[in-house]
């Protein structure tokens, strides 16, 4: 494996994603469609979070998931660049090892 195939590995966290692994896909006001798409074509096996009625993540719902992964099963957690932050907090409040993917091309995006 030479050097820049290593440096895009560790750069594109969903490279490390194959078939059947867990993730969980935490929807909000900007809406996380493409998210969708990507783990269809990855065949991944979704936990979907839904939106609270204000249309923002649901740190509550997150964080129970990630606690009721006892096994470490849930390989990555997607966000919107909104929710980021708060998401990487409850992923260290949960002592959880799953990577956090952000679509930062749905911030500002219309």
């Amino acid at each position: 494996m030479n050097m820049q195939h290593r440096i895009s590995r560790a750069a594109n966290p969903l490279v490390n994603l194959k078939p059947g692994d867990r993730v969980i896909v935490c929807e909000d006001v900007d809406t996380f469609r493409s998210c969708h798409q990507i783990c269809a074509a990855l065949q991944l096996k979704v936990t979907l979070i839904e939106a609270r009625p204000d249309g923002y993540i649901s740190l509550a719902k997150l964080q129970d998931t990630l606690y009721a992964d006892r096994h470490g099963r849930v390989r990555a957690v997607f966000v919107s660049s909104a929710a980021a932050e708060c998401a990487r907090e409850v992923l260290d409040l949960a002592w959880h090892d799953a990577t956090l993917i952000v679509d930062s091309a749905m911030n500002g995006a219309a």
